[in-house]
């Protein structure tokens, strides 16, 4: 993805010198150069896969993931501070299948690709409309809820968070960083 209003390309590789198998990483043109392509760290990058980065109307960072906690398969996060983990969108988006790709045509409506059950094909795209600003309100009210009731998704059961004491916060059931 590229940003216009920074003139940075954000995007996924496995190049040597990342976290993951795949990892989110940028890097900014300026004076007719590209930087040196920086890794977004930990806080946004897992040991697994993040792919298919994308930016929402108001500059928020989203990625699909499937080394974060989640449904199952690819999930959409948004990035919404540097210093803590990305925020899973929950069954808003979501499945147990994959979910990836998420473009904004305009502030309330968004195309994504999924290879949920019930589409045309294996990977189709879907329209949803909703506005992120009142997302991001919803699924920030009450973090550490939110990741409570994915982790049960995904695993069946409860899991301790210990997301309110700013060290490496991980589920405890599955081990995951959260």
């Amino acid at each position: 993805y590229f940003d216009e209003n920074t003139s940075t390309l954000y995007f996924s590789s496995n190049m040597p010198g990342g976290l993951g198998e795949f990892d989110i990483w940028k890097s900014t043109f300026t004076d007719g150069k590209w930087s040196k392509p920086e890794n977004l760290g930990e806080q946004v990058n897992s040991p697994k896969d993040e792919v298919f980065p994308g930016m929402s109307p108001d500059g928020t960072l989203i990625i699909s993931s499937n080394g974060w906690p989640g449904l199952g398969g690819l999930d959409l996060f948004m990035i919404t501070d540097s210093r803590r983990p990305p925020v899973n969108m929950t069954s808003a988006l979501n499945t147990e299948r994959d979910d990836f790709g998420l473009c904004f045509k305009d502030q309330k409506l968004a195309y994504f690709s999924s290879n949920r059950s019930g589409g045309k094909g294996d990977d189709d795209i879907y329209a949803a409309e909703f506005d992120i600003n009142e997302l991001k309100k919803i699924l920030e009210l009450d973090i550490t809820d939110n990741l409570e009731k994915i982790i049960r998704q995904a695993h069946g059961k409860s899991a301790y968070l210990p997301i309110m004491h700013g060290c490496n916060n991980f589920c405890t059931y599955c081990g995951a960083n959260l």
